[in-house]
């Protein structure tokens, strides 16, 4: 073959200086010419032929071509060690969690504690002096505060009842006493059941637990990915086991269907449950039933304006029961984009979630004929002055290719049953950390590394989706934009407080030998796998949707599945500070690495529902 020709040319090059005799009969190949040049050595002097010249040059091209394909991906460690050194002995990223935790309280978008949260990030990262901090606005629509809650069950006055309102639902106007009743609809004959028999009452709508949840008794524990955990990961999710026999031919082996993860179950549980997906398989149609109407869906939604028109004094149900010791923010209130509707006139009654264990009790009570009265005092506000929500934007300006971009983000949104630090306080203190390390190095890097601090994650990553919409993409046609062409990758951080393992690569595999060099300085502090899945959940999404590379971290759970994401208890104690610093430095080096490298990173194919900028439009 002509390719293993040349390079056993080249690999003699390799071994010998210029002007070294080549062995008899060997000469040097020229592709354009299609010969064997017959020069006895490779000198090039005045009085060489023409053909002689250019068969030398075609050769010292195909050397240096070659060996720049086999280089591998330049790693500054100099660099990286002082990013490590500036992230453990000027760390600030403690006290911006604390300050976006504690102190700003809970931050659902567009409320007064998320734009006091801003506005702290904003005044830290100009004390940091890094280049054009800013607000950048987008359309939302109403924030909201969960002001006031009680609720007291009237036999047992000092019961201390786990419970919370739903975001962007209305309050009681004053307390109000009532009789809880059950008032559980699935099936059609449940409407006409209750019809005319809730107005003024507790109803409670959902069944609960058919036995009381177990109590806690382990003790706490912080659980980090093994190595089997990681190595499955990397592996990707149709990986067969590694001793695994092959299924016989005549009884082949049934793929069991993995259990989905129960509502609000986490992130975690999520990952797990891909990772140990089967293959989908194909299934055959099934034709409906001829002259059968169709009944119309049991929605929530439906059900939420029966209750309403019913007029029930609230709806009550269970938290889920996924979680260790805590309540899990549930958030379906039966209206569509709840945070744009008038508050003046409200569509859905109250919501109060209450802990599973004790709704099981209230409702056992219930159904065994007690009267059970509570008495429930539930102010919320809605902020309607400006619908307008707001990222945080901050740049550290590039060298030569300035145009170009790496960027790196967190939300800094969060639900209101606490303080929102596993989700996410750690990630925006870590992405913000990561920007005064590489700002406070003065290392120069080539490319424009910007900053973005999202809100409306929690919604469904408005605000990160608004911020490829004015950079990067024209949605009305779904065509880039010339930006699009500019950022060479993003990286996302929003899995809790635990140390980062790897990266979730997006199928993008052309960037994992890349991501391979560059996680190879930090393998001691335990980033060890790349994982070829493609996760969602959070604002990475937004970006890799539209055919920009972007990534999030895969981190240790710690307790973000079994205890913090999005309950009770995820609060600024749950922090693991020696995780979040290490963290930072590996975020810094990642972001630095891509700011400084030669080329854009490598892109997978733009998705089929994009099209490139400047091509005709379907």
């Amino acid at each position: 073959m002509r390719n293993r020709a040349v390079k056993g040319r080249i690999d003699e090059l390799l071994i010998r200086p210029l002007g070294y005799p080549l062995p008899s009969g060997k000469g040097i190949y020229c592709a354009v010419n299609d010969h064997w040049s017959d020069s006895p050595n490779l000198r090039i002097m005045p009085e060489m032929k023409p053909v002689k010249i250019f068969a030398a040059l075609c050769v010292l091209s195909l050397v240096v071509g070659t060996r720049a394909a086999e280089a591998p991906e330049k790693v500054n460690l100099d660099a990286l060690a002082k990013i490590k050194m500036e992230a453990s002995r000027q760390s600030q990223l403690m006290e911006v969690a604390r300050n976006i935790t504690t102190v700003s309280g809970p931050r659902i978008t567009n409320s007064p504690n998320v734009r006091a949260a801003g506005e702290y990030a904003r005044k830290k990262l100009v004390e940091w002096k890094l280049d054009d901090v800013h607000f950048e606005t987008w359309n939302f629509g109403n924030g909201w505060t969960s002001d006031k809650f009680s609720i007291q069950l009237a036999s047992d006055p000092n019961l201390n009842i786990l419970a919370y309102s739903k975001a962007w639902t209305p309050g009681t106007n004053g307390p109000i006493t009532a009789e809880a009743v059950e008032a559980v609809i699935k099936t059609e004959a449940d409407f006409a059941r209750l019809r005319g028999t809730l107005k003024g009452k507790f109803a409670m709508i959902l069944p609960g637990p058919s036995s009381p949840p177990p109590a806690v008794t382990a003790p706490l524990t912080y659980r980090r990915f093994t190595d089997e955990e990681l190595l499955k990961m990397a592996a990707g999710p149709n990986a067969a086991p590694a001793a695994a026999a092959a299924p016989s031919p005549a009884a082949p082996a049934a793929a069991e269907t993995p259990v989905p993860p129960a509502p609000e179950a986490g992130f975690f549980a999520w990952v797990e449950n891909a990772l140990s997906a089967p293959a989908a398989q194909p299934t055959g149609a099934v034709a409906p039933r001829p002259n059968t109407p169709a009944s119309p869906a049991i929605t929530r939604d439906r059900v939420t304006k029966f209750y309403f028109e019913e007029g029930v004094a609230a709806m009550i149900e269970p938290g889920p029961m996924t979680r260790d010791a805590a309540v899990v923010a549930v958030t379906a209130t039966g209206e569509t984009n709840p945070w744009k509707t008038d508050p003046k006139t409200p569509k859905v009654p109250p919501q109060i979630v209450i802990a599973a264990d004790q709704y099981f009790k209230i409702m056992q009570m219930v159904t065994k004929g007690s009267n059970v009265s509570m008495t429930i005092d539930v102010k919320n506000t809605y902020h309607t002055t400006d619908p307008l929500a707001l990222n945080v934007v901050a740049d550290i300006k590039g060298t030569d290719r300035a145009d170009e971009f790496v960027a790196l983000g967190a939300h800094l949104d969060s639900w209101h049953l606490s303080t929102g630090a596993t989700d996410n306080g750690a990630g925006v203190a870590t992405v913000m950390e990561a920007m005064r390390i590489l700002k406070s190095t003065g290392l120069p890097m080539r490319r424009t590394v910007r900053l973005g601090l999202w809100t409306g994650e929690e919604q469904g990553l408005l605000g990160s989706r608004a911020f490829i919409d004015k950079y990067f993409l024209n949605r009305p046609i779904m065509q880039t934009k010339v930006g699009h062409a500019k950022l060479s990758a993003y990286f996302n951080v929003d899995n809790g407080t635990g140390l980062i393992r790897g990266v979730y690569m997006q199928g993008n595999k052309d960037i994992m030998p890349i991501f391979e060099s560059w996680m190879a300085p930090f393998k001691s502090m335990g980033m060890t796998t790349l994982a070829p899945v493609s996760i969602g959940g959070t604002d990475h999404l937004t970006f890799d949707n539209v055919g920009l590379p972007a990534f999030q971290f895969i981190q240790d759970p710690i307790e973000y599945d079994t205890r913090t994401h999005h309950t009770n208890l995820d609060s600024y104690d749950r922090l693991l500070g020696d995780d979040l610093v290490k963290n930072a430095t590996i975020v810094a080096s990642f972001v630095y690495l891509a700011a400084t490298r030669d080329e854009l990173l490598p892109r997978k194919k733009l998705p089929s529902n994009v099209h490139p900028a400047g091509s005709p439009v379907p």
